[in-house]
Parts: structure tokens; sequence; C-alpha cells
């Protein structure tokens, strides 16, 4: 089954979405590390949350396939 992960582009290589659960932090984290990022198993949810995020939080995020 196919899983789908969000990522913007940094500087120099693609930072992955994950999620923090400070009580300081928005729960919108960004990683270098691939293995990180949370995943999603439907491409609907991606699609959904990643509007989510341009909207609430002006992050233009991309839907990547996770091996």
């Amino acid at each position: 089954m196919s899983r789908y992960s969000l990522f913007r582009w940094g500087k120099t290589s693609p930072e992955y979405l994950m999620a923090a659960y400070e009580p300081d932090c928005s729960g919108i984290v960004f990683t270098s590390c691939k293995e990180d990022a949370c995943h999603y198993v439907t491409i609907e949810k991606a699609c959904a949350l990643a509007k989510q995020i341009r909207s609430l939080h002006g992050y233009e995020v991309f839907i990547g396939l996770v091996g």
C-alpha cells in the first residue's frame, strides 16, 4: 500500500513535515530526516492536509510518495 508525506523545499534539500507535541509549538515542524516525517495512507488525506497547512500557516507544501 502506498503512503504519502508532505514536504517543502529548504535551501538545499527537501524538509519533511513532522508532528511536534510541545506546548509552545504550532504542531508544524519540518525536518531534513525523511524517516521522521509523518505519513498518510490516502492521497486524499495528504491533499486535504496540504491545503489546510497552506491556508492556516502559509506554507506551500508538496506531496511525495513514500517507498
